[in-house]
């Protein structure tokens, strides 16, 4: 498939693949072939312009369509296969840790709550007792009454 490039623009890697310009008119305008898989990220992504037919002028004896090449064999995939795998551990983890975490704080406010209440309740206690003797001596009441 041929694509323009966009004005002032002669070459785009996409998905680890190098286009470059294989032809330029009269106008400088670079046009480009690439495999139709790549036309969505080409367009999408890289601003390229994806044309019906090739584009007017170019030589009748311009090479084959460059071939693709594919990514080396050392190993690369399995280690990104291996890393990926490795993130979703970790992200699941990280999300449990979260939710562990957010009902922590939740008892934590509702204990403060509690011992807030309770220190309410003291208070109020305190004062009544001391509201009751005169003498300023805090006594406190004994259990069952």
């Amino acid at each position: 498939m041929w694509f323009q490039f966009p004005t002032g623009q002669d070459a785009i890697s996409v998905e680890r693949q190098m286009f470059t310009s294989e032809w330029k008119n009269e106008e400088g305008v670079h046009f480009f072939r690439a495999p139709g898989h790549f036309s969505g990220k080409l367009t999408k992504e890289g601003g390229c312009k994806l044309l019906i037919a090739p584009p007017l002028g170019v030589p009748k004896d311009l090479p084959d369509m460059p071939a693709i090449q594919m990514p080396q064999a050392d190993g690369a995939d399995e280690k990104l296969l291996s890393l990926q795998a490795s993130l979703s551990d970790e992200r699941s983890t990280s999300s449990s840790l979260r939710a562990e975490l957010a009902a922590k704080l939740h008892e934590n406010d509702s204990l403060k709550l509690q011992v807030h209440e309770l220190s309410e309740r003291i208070n109020e206690l305190e004062e009544k007792i001391s509201d009751d003797d005169d003498s300023g001596l805090i006594t406190l009441p004994k259990k069952g009454r």
